[in-house]
């Protein structure tokens, strides 16, 4: 298997964090930007460094906090880590999660950064030397196992779940998951897969990637039988049961409704690993949803039947769509700046989702004379090849300016949601974007 080697210089700093930390054995840190090259494909160099360079900020400055840890290399968008103790590399994982969270809410007419996190520990160093074949395989399977991760997950070998557990049972803020076996490209035998997310901020997703060992002919055999017999009694003993009992199991985000916008309410506490339903329930097809953002929402559909129905909710995302770009200052008596970019929408449609062909189309001349720049920006949004919204705006602005925004504008809007028209200039450049934002 093809390893990821380091230099001198590394090498060199890897020791001297081994020895100050009196350890042979380190959790590595493996994250990467999800979508950096397409991010950069559209976007541009300029900005995609920008977002690059403010991501390496962010990530430094926590994981080399008061030395506890060390980051061995940049490599493009991603980033090698190690730690001395797996709980420092969770929390640092955390941490960086949650920063990055706010930096995305705090530059809105940026893309955001979603960052994929994976983490492995094992022993490194024999009679005091660090081997650099032993680390680089120990790199290898963390740079797997943050592969199997989408943008916000934290993911880890059960060798960092099992040293940090007692550490996690204080964290009160913190839950966990076990996604099973995985088989990992390049490594022979199947790798266990854990999740460490935030309750009622993030949730757990199952990852798609990698092949899950599935149960033995034995075993599969024995669940099928047990299903069967399983299955009669309930028929049986409820065939006669008309009213609907739902319990969900953890997690629990706050403020999640029904399709008709009914509030679910849930009976004890989220330290509970199941919660009974308190709503007045039919059989038959729900959806559920919740809000994490204006325009990021997360959804569930179930099937319930007539008595006890137990369910862990697999969710979904529900992004609305958006179209962000910048023309730099260097881009001027162009004729025209034209973008275009096809996306999908959800809509809620009863108690199920409906899928939407989005296109979004933007055309901007821009003139330059004495220093005064003419922006003569239209824009065109369409919802299965029907135009939904069009218009124009002209906007005039000095290449020595610093940063105005024009009055952010609602273009569209539907009972579910509405697209957002954002404007702003500064330093010859322009930025435009327009984004969905789901209504209360």
């Amino acid at each position: 298997m093809e390893t990821l080697s380091i230099n001198d210089q590394e090498q060199r700093s890897l020791d001297l964090y081994i020895k100050s930390h009196n350890t042979a054995v380190l959790t590595i840190m493996f994250t990467d930007i999800e979508g950096y090259t397409e991010l950069t494909e559209k976007h541009g160099d300029m900005l995609a460094n920008e977002i690059r360079e403010k991501h390496d900020d962010i990530l430094k400055n926590i994981i080399e906090n008061k030395n506890t840890g060390l980051i061995i290399k940049f490599i493009g968008d991603a980033v090698m880590a190690v730690f001395s103790e797996p709980s420092a590399a969770i929390n640092s994982a955390i941490k960086i999660q949650q920063a990055i969270r706010t930096y995305n809410q705090q530059n809105d007419s940026q893309p955001d950064i979603r960052l994929r996190i994976g983490l492995h520990m094992g022993q490194i160093t024999v009679e005091e030397n660090v081997h650099t074949d032993i680390f680089g395989r120990h790199v290898n399977r963390a740079s797997r196992v943050e592969g199997l991760a989408q943008g916000g997950q934290i993911l880890m070998s059960y060798s960092v779940f099992d040293s940090a557990q007692g550490w996690m049972i204080g964290q009160k803020h913190l839950n966990s998951i076990k996604h099973g076996y995985y088989q990992l490209k390049g490594i022979s035998s199947p790798v266990e897969i854990f999740e460490v997310f935030e309750k009622n901020i993030t949730h757990p997703i199952t990852p798609s990637k990698g092949r899950i060992k599935t149960h033995t002919l034995r075993n599969t055999m024995l669940i099928v039988m047990f299903t069967l017999i399983f299955g009669v009694l309930i028929t049986f003993s409820f065939q006669q049961f008309k009213k609907v009992e739902f319990y969900v199991e953890q997690f629990y985000p706050e403020n999640m409704y029904f399709s008709d916008k009914t509030k679910l309410n849930l009976a004890g506490t989220s330290a509970e690993p199941r919660r009974l339903v308190t709503n007045d329930l039919e059989s038959g097809h729900h959806l559920i949803y919740y809000t994490v953002g204006k325009n990021l929402r997360y959804y569930a559909e179930f099937e319930l039947k007539r008595g006890k129905n137990q369910l862990k909710l697999k969710v979904k995302e529900w992004r609305l769509p958006a179209i962000q770009y910048r023309v730099k200052k260097t881009e001027i008596n162009i004729s025209p700046y034209t973008k275009t970019r096809k996306l999908k929408l959800l809509v809620l449609n009863g108690k199920t989702m409906k899928s939407h062909d989005v296109l979004f189309t933007i055309n901007i001349n821009r003139t330059s004379k004495n220093g005064n720049i003419s922006n003569n920006v239209n824009w065109q949004i369409k919802h299965d090849k029907k135009v939904i919204t069009k218009g124009s705006n002209i906007i005039n602005q000095n290449i020595s300016d610093s940063v105005v925004r024009v009055p952010k504008k609602t273009i569209w809007e539907s009972e579910q949601f509405s697209y957002i028209l954002d404007i702003y200039t500064g330093k010859g450049a322009l930025n435009f974007s327009i984004q969905g934002k789901f209504k209360k």
